[in-house]
């Protein structure tokens, strides 16, 4: 499952959507198994006083239901408090 393979090489993990997605939350359980920081987030501004500067690399999945603008929102988030940069796609690492 891809989400596993994120959460092995990632320090860090966010899994955006909802929070009572079944889909989110299945999302966010097996990234909890296999990396120690997981963050679940509705939207960008969440992430606004997380500090990434201790994480040199951060995955980035969504819920199926989530819009894409919301995904942007997270990675340009990510990217903007960070030297990390993303490709453009739905289950992504840098």
């Amino acid at each position: 499952e891809e989400i596993e393979k994120i959460a092995k090489e990632s320090d860090a993990v966010i899994v955006a959507g909802g929070r009572e997605s079944s889909n989110t939350k299945r999302l966010a359980h097996v990234a909890k198994q296999h990396c120690k920081c997981v963050f679940l987030v509705e939207n960008a501004k969440e992430l606004e006083n997380t500090d990434f500067s201790k994480f040199s690399s951060v995955g980035v999945t969504a819920g199926a239901s989530t819009p894409a603008s919301i995904i942007k929102e997270v990675i340009h988030m990510v990217e903007e408090k960070t030297t990390i940069n993303f490709e453009d796609s739905n289950s992504q690492k840098a």
